[in-house]
Formats: structure tokens, sequence, C-alpha cells
């Protein structure tokens, strides 16, 4: 073999060499870093906005007034109006019932008749007596006058002009004047009792009479109000004694409700309201400052009722708490009326708010300016249950903030602190939540809608 053809193995190995240099050193490739990409989260604004308190609960409606007509008198019933069946209306003043009279006409001619010769018999002593007082005027004069004719015939005596037995019938005629003047004295004085007498005699007719005027016009039986009947007994032909019960008759004006809440949901509702969530707690039974409490943040009531799938609402006014809570359920009861439960619902014509309907009641407060809420999923606990929420940044990576919760409104929550009116909270959690990792913000409409 020639020389130079051993030389041609020297380019193959030199190729060899530097490709096993290149692959074991230890500078490793260029590699490209990708950056992470933005996760899509729910968002909503935080935006201050007017808030009221509210609270709902339970109750059935009973009637504002029920009158129980009770007889007062006995007899016959002799008529009964039409309108007096069982959940019929029946206008006030009306007559609903009459009970024989006769008994009681023969009983007021009789104490009037009474009541008239009273009157007249101390008319007869007035009049006696001032006869009396007449002849005892006249009495005394001849009395007076007999005894100067005795001081007379005296003197004349002395004088030895005249006998002396001129002077005995004088004195007998004097003994008997005086004796005639003091009968009409004691006869004026039996006259003042007698009178005492008549007076009394006359007021005692008077009630009689009054008694049984009183008993003629409880023979009239009236309607009180305008009402429903609940129940009658009546029969045209009954007879009926004091003490029975005719009917039962429901007031119409107007209805009341004793709703039952839960005192968390009222505290909620009223600190809201009151726009002070450290307000003092509110003592449920006592109706002066409950009464307080709904002057302060106006309460008021709206009165809902299911009714053929739709949801008739009346407008209710809370008056006050019953003053007591369930020993049971642990609720308040809140006394809301309704005016005019039987009339047209808004104009429509709709069912009426009957007595025994079960009804749920909401109860709202004024509204409050510049309070901050987000939807109740957007707050986090941290492991020692401080409240916080997750926040889309200015340049859209996740925040953190800690925050000061107030009262449930709404199916949100009030924010006292931490968040202001602009930031972005972000309702997604982030999985895993690395704060500082690149978002795409998307404003969830059904949320901002509910707040």
């Amino acid at each position: 073999m020639a020389l130079w053809r051993r030389f041609l193995i020297i380019p193959g190995l030199a190729v060899g060499v530097g490709a096993f240099i290149v692959l074991t050193r230890d500078e490793a490739p260029p590699v490209t870093q990708r950056a992470p990409e933005p996760l899509a989260v729910r968002a909503v604004d935080v935006t201050p906005t007017a808030v009221a308190g509210r609270a709902e609960g339970f109750g059935r409606v009973r009637a504002t007034r029920r009158f129980e007509g009770v007889s007062e008198v006995e007899g016959r019933v002799t008529a009964l109006a039409d309108t007096l069946t069982e959940g019929a209306f029946i206008t006030a003043g009306t007559v609903y019932a009459r009970i024989d009279q006769r008994d009681y006409e023969i009983a007021k001619a009789r104490a009037a008749a009474a009541l008239e010769s009273a009157r007249a018999s101390l008319a007869e002593i007035a009049a006696r007596e001032d006869a009396a007082r007449a002849n005892l005027v006249l009495e005394e004069r001849v009395e007076a006058l007999a005894a100067a004719d005795l001081e007379r015939k005296r003197s004349l005596v002395e004088r030895g002009t005249n006998a002396q037995i001129t002077v005995d019938q004088s004195e007998r005629d004097l003994v008997n004047q005086t004796r005639r003047v003091q009968e009409l004295k004691n006869e004026l004085a039996l006259y003042a009792v007698q009178r005492v007498s008549a007076e009394a005699s006359i007021a005692s007719s008077t009630v009689d009479l009054e008694e049984a005027e009183r008993n003629l016009e409880s023979t009239v039986l009236r309607v009180p109000f305008d009402a429903r009947v609940v129940s009658e007994t009546l029969e045209v032909g009954e007879y009926v004694r004091p003490g029975d019960s005719l009917v039962e008759l429901d007031d119409v004006a107007a209805a009341d409700i004793t709703v039952e809440v839960q005192p968390a949901a009222l505290r909620a509702m009223f600190s809201v309201g009151a726009g002070d969530a450290t307000a003092a707690p509110i003592a449920f039974t006592d109706p002066d400052a409950f009464d307080a409490f709904i002057a302060r943040v106006g309460l008021t009531a709206t009165v809902h009722l299911g009714f053929s799938g739709a949801d008739v609402t009346w407008p209710g006014r809370p008056l006050r708490t019953d003053g007591s809570i369930d020993e049971t359920t642990g609720t308040v009861g809140v006394i809301v009326r309704v005016d005019d439960p039987y009339g047209a619902v808004d104009g429509r014509g709709g069912p009426p708010l009957t007595v025994g309907a079960f009804v749920r009641v909401v109860f709202e407060t004024r509204a409050v300016a510049g309070r901050i809420t987000v939807p109740r999923e957007a707050v986090r606990r941290a492991a020692d249950g401080a409240a916080f929420v997750y926040v889309a940044l200015p340049d859209d990576t996740l925040g953190r903030r800690a925050v000061t919760l107030s009262a449930p409104v709404n199916g949100a929550i009030i924010v006292e602190a931490g968040l202001e009116a602009g930031d972005r909270v972000v309702l997604s959690r982030p999985q895993p939540p690395i704060l500082g990792m690149p978002l795409t913000p998307i404003i969830d409409r059904v949320a901002v809608a509910a707040q």
C-alpha cells in the first residue's frame, strides 16, 4: 500500500474527535422561557351604593277586632237580617236581629208612670209646705195679738176695772194659739222629710226608667263596625236568654299578622338601616325601644300571599313586637297591620287577605347611601378565621385584601373596611391562588345586578 493512503484516516479522526468534544462539553444549549398564560376569573367592580336592611318571616292573618254578640235580655227572636250568614259581609249599624219588645215596652211604661207619680208626690208636698208656711205666718200674728190682749187685760185687772175671769180666758186663748203655731212648725218639719223621700222615689224611678229603656234598646241588635260574619246560631222564633252567644263578627277594616322573625335577622336588618354595625343590641321584648327603632330606620313591611302561582302583595305597617320570644323556635313576634285586607289588590281585583291565611312578610329599612357590598362567594377565611377577598390589581395580577365585614344583605355582605370604590374583587377561586399571578378579569353581570 502506498504511503499516502495511510494519511487518509486523519480527517475522519479529526471530525470524530470534534464531535465528541461538542457533545460532551458542560455548557447546555440555550432554552427559550415562555410567559405563563393569564387565568380567566369572574370579577365585580366595587361601587358604593344605597343599601337597605332586609329580613323576612312568616305568620297567619287574624282580625284586628272580633266582636262576639251576646244577648243582654231574654225573649224570642222576631227578625234576622238577610245578610246574617256565615262568610257574608255586613255593614256597621245594620240591625242583625230583633228580640220581642212587648214586655220591655210595658216595663218602660210602668217605670215612666212611677216616675211621674213620684214627681207629682214631690209637687204635692211642695204645695202643702208652701200653704203651711203661709198659715204659720198668719197663726203667728194671731198668737202675737192674743199675747197683747192678755197683757192688756192683766193691766185692767190690776187697776180694778176688769174681772179676773177675763184674764183666764185670754190665757186659754193664747195657749191654744201657741199650740196651733207649734203644730204648723211640726208639720213643716215633716214636709222636709217627705220631700227627701219623694226625691229618692224620683231617683229610683228614673233609674228604673233608664234600665227599661236600655233593655228595650237591647232588643234591637246592631253591627258595631263593617264586618264579616264568622258564625251565627240564631233562628227566628228562638228564645234567647242573657249571656247567650248570638254571632261572631270580624272587623274588615284592617287585619293583623304576628310575624315570626329570627332575632339575628332583625339585628342585621336594623344595623344596616341604622348605618352602624356597632349599634347597641335591640331589646326586642321592650315595645317602646322597638317602636323607637322602627321610627329611626323607617321600617316598612310587604305581605306576600301565594295565589294560583302568583305572588300577591299588600303594604303593611309594623306596629310593635308581641313582647316575647318563642321558647321553641327562638323567634320574635312582630305585629304588622294591613289596612283594607278585603279590598282590591292594586286595583287588580285580586284575592282578599282572609283571616287564617299563611303569609310571608318582608321587612325593609330606609336605604343608607355609600355602602360597599360584595357577593358572599367573594369572601374567604384565613386559617385564623380572618376574612379577606382576592382582588385584581391595576396590572391585572392577583392580590389579597383583609376586610372587615358587617351585616349580610340581599345575598351580599357589607364591607366596613378594606375595600374602596374602583377595586375589582375576584369571585372565582384561583387554583392555586398565587399572589402576583396574571389574570384576565371577566365582569360577572349577574353578580353586578345582584349588588
